[in-house]
């Protein structure tokens, strides 16, 4: 599957990826490419953005919050404080 991905890296590199005129179909074709949740989740040291975002997060949060997530990529954060109580938009 990782080699399916360098290949099309090198098929889609960034020149073409900015001539993709509508927005919702470049950032389709980059998640295809990058895989987000991969990335948040390979190694320890991967997870600390999302516990570190989180804790960041959690000392602003009241507990009847709604919580807006703008540019949810994989949809980390979303399900995390979805599983958590809280009222999701993605």
């Amino acid at each position: 599957m990782m080699i399916q991905r360098l290949k099309k890296v090198k098929i889609m590199n960034f020149d073409s990826l900015k001539k993709i005129k509508e927005e919702s179909t470049r950032v389709k074709t980059l998640y295809e490419i990058f895989d987000e949740d991969q990335r948040l989740n390979r190694s320890k040291a991967a997870r600390v953005e999302f516990l570190t975002t989180v804790k960041y997060l959690d000392g602003h949060l009241k507990e009847d919050a709604n919580i807006l997530d703008i540019g949810c990529g994989t949809g980390e954060y979303s399900l995390y404080y979805a599983k958590m109580g809280y009222q999701v938009a993605a």
